[in-house]
């Protein structure tokens, strides 16, 4: 019997910022995400597949009440991108998208590595696997503007609940705006870009002094990948202790 994964994912971040005032940085952020282990049905994803990509330039607030830590980061210029670089992954998708030529014959990804001009341009272009689409190969990039909202606060007097959140939105209208020149030259309708919306939850409370209980809920939106709002929730219960200098 083989194991599979239920949660998998890990993040890296960075951000380096030059002090304007008192409350106002400007500088830029640079994160990845992605996970390990291969996905539950096998081909469906590896490391790196996907992987996400941001990297932005701009200014961050930070609220400087004790009682009210809120961080909201603005960035005029910023980079999503979306990795694919397995291409069993990719292939997977490909069948499971049930690509045709025009004679309707169903295209194995193999046929399409060897004669890629057996689909039309429409299907080259359709997303079929986390939001890439064939011409774009193992990686998808969209320039645009972010805005992202943090807020991290423990309450009580040991810590007992602590709450974070982070919203980030994304929309991508240097993509548009080359769509939309394109579409005037060619005179070929295309589909508008909507904005990346992720929005993170979670609640800490410290029952006793080894017993934690964590509450994750996500909510996710993104067109490229699917039409639909994802949600995500996490219960986990375990235990705690922290090891202090003395």
């Amino acid at each position: 019997k083989e194991w599979t994964k239920s949660q998998d994912e890990w993040f890296i971040s960075t951000s380096p910022a030059y002090k304007l005032a008192k409350s106002w940085n400007v500088g830029g952020t640079i994160s990845l995400r992605s996970q390990f282990a291969n996905g539950a049905t096998r081909g469906s994803s590896q490391i790196f597949a996907p992987a996400y990509l941001i990297a932005s330039v701009g200014f961050t607030y930070v609220c400087p009440k004790e009682k009210f830590p809120i961080k909201i980061n603005i960035a005029p210029l910023s980079l999503n991108a979306t990795f694919v670089t397995s291409e069993a992954v990719r292939a997977y998708y490909f069948a499971e998208k049930g690509f045709t030529d025009t004679g309707g014959n169903a295209v194995t990804y193999d046929q399409y590595i060897a004669d890629k001009s057996i689909l039309d341009r429409d299907q080259r272009n359709t997303p079929y696997a986390f939001g890439l689409t064939l011409e774009n190969g193992s990686g998808r990039y969209e320039g645009g503007s972010s805005v992202q909202i943090d807020f991290d606060r423990t309450f009580g007097k040991k810590g007992i609940f602590r709450y974070r959140t982070t919203l980030y939105s994304f929309y991508g209208w240097i993509n548009e705006a080359a769509q939309q020149t394109e579409s005037r030259k060619t005179g070929i309708e295309y589909e508008h870009i909507a904005p990346t919306v992720r929005w993170e939850n979670t609640v800490d409370i410290k029952a006793t002094k080894y017993f934690s209980t964590q509450l994750y809920f996500q909510l996710y939106y993104n067109k490229a990948q699917s039409r639909k709002i994802q949600t995500q929730t996490v219960l986990g219960v375990g235990l705690s202790y922290t090891f202090k200098n003395k």
